[in-house]
């Protein structure tokens, strides 16, 4: 869960909005920890970073904001090509 001191800094819609992810994470799978700072940094307005494994449910952080905030932009940088290079390496 975020900080309360997080929280009190944001506005009444915000503050629905980022316990709404929570819940939602909660909810999913309670080990989400990366994915949930993730989002709730998009839902505050703040840009984040965010690495992690493949299969690791990276995509609700770009998801979930939209579904929370429809008017949200959001845009996202996925290394496809060092992707492709591990998954070559790993097949041979």
């Amino acid at each position: 869960m975020p900080s309360a001191k997080f929280i009190h800094s944001l506005t009444t819609i915000k503050q629905e909005e980022v316990l709404r992810a929570c819940l939602i994470y909660i909810l999913s799978y309670s080990k989400m920890v990366p994915q949930l700072i993730g989002t709730l940094a998009t839902l505050a307005g703040c840009d984040s970073k965010v690495i992690l494994d493949t299969g690791s449910r990276k995509t609700l952080i770009m998801v979930l904001p939209h579904l929370l905030q429809p008017d949200c932009v959001s845009i996202a940088v996925s290394p496809l090509k060092c992707l492709q290079v591990t998954q070559i390496c790993r097949m041979t």
